[in-house]
């Protein structure tokens, strides 16, 4: 039988989004029937922040500028939350996971994750940048993805194809 401690244990986690309205589209529900003040969501602010601060029991808005392919600023300011967070955390989005990887890389304390990809988006797209970006990033994303995600879970088939055709992923994702 669990007691209230481990199950506050196996509870904590944090959601961790580029975009508060994934979080706010995807996980409000779920957060709200749970009730746990062990549910706590990092995003960047957004449209749907006074929302989320209503649902989640904790938030940490973190600065992103979503336009950017690549924004240096974000994932240092991701990485000083994610050292004073002791947490697992689930992360949405192909993207989100790569911020996480690049600002988790040289943090001493290595935290549980989930990746979920809902989609390839932006990066898989057929745009001369995307292109050359898949290029650059191809080289570090099986290390990168290996050894800071415990599982990855694909919402589709032909995500999961195309993704493990460009990169190779250890068995154990989902």
């Amino acid at each position: 039988m669990l007691t209230n401690l481990r199950l506050k244990m196996i509870l904590m986690i944090t959601y961790l989004s580029h975009w508060d309205w994934i979080l706010y589209k995807s996980r409000k529900d779920l957060v709200k029937y749970i009730k746990s003040e062990e549910i706590h969501a990092m995003f960047p602010i957004g449209v749907h922040v006074k929302e989320l601060e209503s649902i989640y029991k904790s938030v940490t808005p973190w600065e992103i500028d979503r336009n950017k392919i690549f924004d240096v600023k974000a994932i240092l300011l991701l990485r000083n939350h994610l050292k004073n967070i002791n947490s697992k955390f689930h992360c949405f989005t192909l993207k989100t996971g790569i911020l996480f990887c690049l600002a988790s890389l040289f943090l001493e304390n290595k935290n549980k994750a989930i990746l979920s990809i809902t989609g390839l988006g932006y990066l898989f797209s057929s745009s001369s940048k995307a292109k050359l970006l898949r290029f650059l990033i191809k080289p570090f994303m099986s290390y990168l993805f290996n050894n800071s995600f415990d599982m990855i879970i694909f919402q589709n088939k032909s995500d999961k194809k195309y993704l493990l055709i460009f990169q190779t992923l250890q068995t154990r994702h989902q």
